[in-house]
């Protein structure tokens, strides 16, 4: 009810395209997105993305971020070849905007991978996957996301990226050749030395255990 009198007020206030309307669509679109009303949000979204074309321009990160949204929405719903779209869409202006190892880029680069994921596209999620790892590697050895009191730090916000890129690599596991098993074993490996100083080290220490014997998912 907030975010609608909201709404109502910036309209009549600055008429329907001004940048505080598009920023109170996102913030009611964002509310029917946790609520399930995906074709609710949807609308929402499109309108706010129209307006933020017009006074942003279409390489602002804030036009990208309602691109991701519309694309999570497009693969609950299972359109994958619409989401993939804004999904790359908005990588694309993430990368242009912050360079090539931002949390954003990196997130982006995950959400790709999990959309390929749904598909059982396993070659293809690993390849994006792989790239969001790759990103905080870089960040990590340069001495971003470090611990900080009272807030929740960088590694561990990536932790269930870890795990998702650790279940990757078993799916790829089970059909790959003796010779890429054992690449991918090492990788595996290295992914959970990578990741023991987030919260899921204990977890991934016995993943590697697991690994060791073959078996299945987390």
């Amino acid at each position: 009810r907030f975010y609608k009198r909201s709404l109502a007020i910036y309209e009549k206030s600055f008429g329907p395209d001004h940048r505080d309307v598009a920023d109170s669509l996102n913030r009611l679109g964002n509310l029917y997105f946790d609520q399930g009303l995906y074709d609710n949000a949807l609308e929402l979204y499109e309108r706010s993305l129209s307006i933020y074309e017009k006074s942003l321009g279409p390489d602002h990160p804030d036009f990208a971020v309602i691109l991701n949204n519309m694309g999570l929405i497009y693969e609950i719903q299972s359109r994958y070849t619409k989401a993939e779209s804004f999904l790359k869409r908005s990588l694309t202006i993430y990368e242009k905007a912050f360079g090539p190892i931002h949390p954003s880029v990196g997130h982006s680069n995950s959400n790709l991978a999990e959309l390929n994921f749904s598909q059982e596209k396993y070659k293809e999620a690993l390849i994006y996957s792989r790239k969001n790892v790759e990103i905080y590697k870089k960040r990590f050895d340069s001495g971003y996301g470090e611990q900080t009191k009272g807030i929740r730090s960088e590694q561990e916000y990536v932790s269930d990226e870890f795990l998702f890129h650790l279940n990757l690599i078993t799916k790829s596991m089970q059909k790959a050749s003796a010779k890429n098993q054992k690449s991918l074993l090492a990788e595996g490996f290295e992914v959970a030395q990578l990741a023991t100083i987030t919260k899921t080290s204990s977890t991934l220490a016995r993943l590697g255990a697991r690994f060791s014997a073959g078996e299945g998912e987390l």
